[in-house]
């Protein structure tokens, strides 16, 4: 399915498949096509809340049924998006765990490409 997009319609019943690519499309209204967002964190932090704005949805869709076999869609739903919030705040605790750990350990190698620059001036 290369070149090709699915976008969904907004009352997520059917889907609507068109060419092109899917990095064809803003990434909003205001971000330019091809442009990825001003950085990791802000964009882990929108998935984490968009998930857990689309939980709230299932939620309230779940409240608002009447059908069991519906409410029970909605609740797994809902449970899903939940799930997904979780793993996205995870990544972004274990990104930025990274980050510092390199940070760290490029510290450490300047400190000792330093050391052995300062010992080769003292010789």
């Amino acid at each position: 399915m290369r070149g090709r997009s699915i976008k969904m319609s907004p009352d997520r019943g059917s889907a609507d498949v068109t060419g092109g690519s899917v990095n064809d499309a803003p990434a909003s209204p205001e971000q330019p096509a091809g442009e990825g967002p001003a950085s990791k964190k802000e964009s882990a932090m929108k998935d984490r809340d968009l998930f857990l704005q689309r939980a709230a949805e299932a939620r309230a869709d779940a409240d608002k049924a009447e059908l069991a076999n519906v409410r029970e869609r909605c609740l797994r739903a809902e449970t899903a998006w939940t799930v997904m919030a979780e793993r996205a705040e995870r990544t972004e605790r274990l990104r930025v765990a990274h980050e510092v750990a390199k940070a760290h350990e490029a510290a450490k190698v300047a400190a000792t490409a330093a050391a052995v620059a300062a010992a080769e001036i003292a010789d």
